[in-house]
């Protein structure tokens, strides 16, 4: 058992969804961070669709970045029509990272290449969204998730900011074969649906390659996960992409539940 294939009528009904939650919040609008992909470009589109591309700004925060990032970005927002600002953050990296006095410090050096360049892109990660939230924060905007459940299942975000941190979280139930086909119910450029998904917090970096698997083969785990728990993924053919997932999925626990709080006695009320 795994989820039902994403179609017109649920995305009208994200749409909907989408609007309402807007709504009741009475914002001016909304605020997507565009990294030029196809979560984003999603994302966008639902907002647009839902509020109007007046109500909704894209910002692309390119740092250490592929060239083509902003440019894909800008494309993305030419096309739903929406502004967007492009916010280079470069320098603030290469200040962060000689304030933090990293290298003096025995523990970094201990660090593999791999292990520094994983902990250099998360603050990359962290970095844009402390940008982004910047400016919704100046335009009274909500900032918009835009993780799905194929990578958050699996941890694929950065705690603390990148796509795990929004107001709203529209695609957070949709595995990633189902953004590509939102994309596709929405008339998406071609050259969308084809980039090859990346983080670009590294050169040469691959969703793919990171993850250990093909998104078609992380969807069936992810969507049978969603339906059925764990059970229903043991139930699997053993492989060791299905090892891979589960290992993934108990090392990133962490990510999707709040973190432990001391219980008072008599203390009900927290929110």
């Amino acid at each position: 058992m795994t989820l039902n294939p994403t179609n017109a009528e649920e995305r009208a009904r994200l749409v909907d969804w989408l609007r309402d939650e807007i709504t009741k919040t009475y914002v001016k609008g909304v605020l997507v961070a565009n990294s030029g992909g196809a979560d984003s470009a999603c994302v966008t589109s639902l907002c647009v669709d839902a509020i109007g591309p007046r109500r909704v700004l894209n910002v692309t925060i390119p740092i250490a970045s592929a060239s083509y990032a902003a440019v894909d970005a800008t494309r993305i927002a030419e096309w739903l029509g929406v502004e967007i600002l492009e916010l280079p953050m470069d320098n603030t990296l290469e200040m962060f990272l000689s304030d933090s006095k990293a290298e003096e410090h025995p523990a970094w050096n201990k660090l593999s290449n791999k292990e520094q360049a994983v902990a250099k892109g998360n603050v990359k990660a962290r970095l844009r969204t402390t940008m982004a939230r910047f400016w919704a924060e100046v335009h009274g905007y909500l900032f918009i998730n835009t993780c799905n459940w194929s990578e958050t299942v699996v941890g694929y975000d950065t705690k603390g900011g990148g796509d795990a941190d929004g107001d709203l979280c529209p695609i957070i139930q949709f595995v990633k074969w189902d953004i590509w086909e939102l994309l596709r119910l929405r008339g998406a450029p071609q050259w969308i649906l084809d980039k090859t998904p990346s983080p670009d917090l590294e050169a040469g970096q691959t969703d793919e390659g990171d993850l250990g698997m093909s998104y078609a083969t992380l969807d069936i785990f992810a969507g049978t996960f969603a339906s059925g728990g764990m059970d229903a993924v043991l139930t699997l053919s053993a492989s060791p992409e299905r090892d891979r997932f589960i290992s993934l999925y108990m090392a990133s626990m962490h990510k999707r539940l709040p973190p432990p709080s001391f219980q008072r006695e008599g203390f009900i009320h927290s929110t």
